[in-house]
């Protein structure tokens, strides 16, 4: 089995090791070493207390947060604070469905619960996603979508971006007409792509049984704004 490599250790934060593996298979060694899957919030500040050439800049990481994706007549895009997949047997199963080409379909009354908690503010726990353009790298302070995300470290994160010459953060996501083709809700692990793809937040794609980078951080303790 691949083992976790370190990668940096953040002044505030910890240290930050990796693993190139399938999503289930990096699940499993985090949980082993009794750590936990890096946020996006954590990820940017790493990023941001080095130089955009270190690989924490160059490489893009699955994180904490997931998404679900609600088939309907106006079709739901919901963020998750604390990813359904972030549970082995569910990582498991979602690494099965996506090797034989499928999305991961889960329970409508899991849905359902989903949708009651949704809210804009920076704190909920599920964030509804209604507008799919790119944030601009200089609106992060005043974008609910970049303070639902990266929370206190939006502000400094578009700086860092700006800084490193991306104007834009996309957002990569299925699309109306995908959704609705889909005959159930199903959900996704949202991942922070490196800096060479601007940064863009990918929440769609059935490759969870590829292997991609995986971080995760030993914490010292939490920074500050």
């Amino acid at each position: 089995m691949s083992q976790l490599q370190l990668e940096a250790e953040i002044e505030n934060l910890g240290r930050i090791s990796y693993i190139d593996a399938r999503f289930d298979t990096a699940l499993q060694l985090l949980r082993d070493n009794s750590n936990e899957l890096i946020t996006a919030r954590n990820l940017a500040y790493a990023r941001s207390k080095e130089d955009s050439r270190h690989s924490l800049s160059q490489y893009g990481s699955y994180i904490k947060e997931g998404d679900v994706y609600i088939p309907n007549k106006t079709p739901q895009i919901l963020l998750i604070r604390n990813s359904p997949l972030l549970q082995l047997e569910l990582a498991k199963e979602a690494v099965k469905a996506h090797r034989s080409g499928k999305e991961y379909s889960i329970e409508s009354s899991l849905a359902k619960e989903y949708s009651g908690k949704s809210s804009e503010d920076q704190n909920s726990e599920v964030f509804p996603l209604t507008n799919l353009e790119a944030i601009k790298t200089n609106k992060f302070a005043e974008d609910k979508r970049a303070l639902w995300l990266f929370q206190d470290q939006a502000e400094n994160y578009g700086k860092f971006l700006c800084d490193s010459g991306i104007k834009e953060m996309p957002l990569w996501f299925n699309h109306e007409r995908y959704i609705n083709s889909q005959k159930s809700i199903y959900i996704n692990q949202l991942r922070l792509r490196s800096l060479g793809d601007r940064s863009g937040l990918l929440g769609y794609g059935r490759d969870l049984d590829f292997s991609f980078r995986v971080h995760e951080v030993s914490f010292i303790g939490e920074t500050s704004a």
